[in-house]
């Protein structure tokens, strides 16, 4: 089997002009062209005019919960965590801007962009005890676990009406 097949971002964006038979045909081939087009020649990460996604590390001990947030060049006033219902958020704004003056020339360059992630903390987190640092573009959020919770799968009795 070719790989262009299996990988279709692999392969270059070539429009057919052959007028599907069936309405599904139609639909699987215009969802090709538009993944061909996305991973190909649109690809926002590729061209450097994509949006920043912060990157999560979620570890754990027997005490807590550990959520590392890379936030590079972005400024702690521009950061903002809350929780609610359980579901831990990160929002914030990125704003950089560059400047370069030289004898014959001047350049600025400017992107910011706002930017949002959350996570689902699981049961037995201490929603009440959460804390969270910020040190050199990484956000660290420490969740302790309740000592209250209990681990494990519970058995539920189904009694008959």
């Amino acid at each position: 089997m070719e790989l262009q097949r299996i990988f279709p971002w692999r392969k270059r964006h070539h429009p057919q002009q052959v007028e599907p038979a069936h309405p599904a045909q139609s639909l699987q081939q215009a969802m090709n062209e538009f993944f061909d087009g996305f991973f190909h020649d649109r690809w926002p990460l590729a061209t450097g005019g994509g949006r920043f996604v912060p990157t999560f590390e979620v570890s754990e001990d027997k005490a807590a919960y550990h959520v590392s947030a890379e936030l590079p060049g972005v400024d702690q006033e521009h950061i903002e965590l809350t929780l609610d219902h359980g579901l831990l958020t990160l929002r914030g704004e990125k704003r950089d801007t560059r400047e370069t003056k030289e004898k014959d020339y001047y350049l600025t360059e400017r992107s910011y962009g706002r930017f949002q992630r959350s996570i689902q903390l699981p049961a037995d987190a201490d929603e009440d005890k959460i804390s969270a640092s910020f040190k050199k573009g990484v956000l660290e959020v420490v969740i302790p676990k309740s000592p209250e919770a209990k681990p494990g799968v519970k058995k539920v009795d189904v009694t008959s009406a």
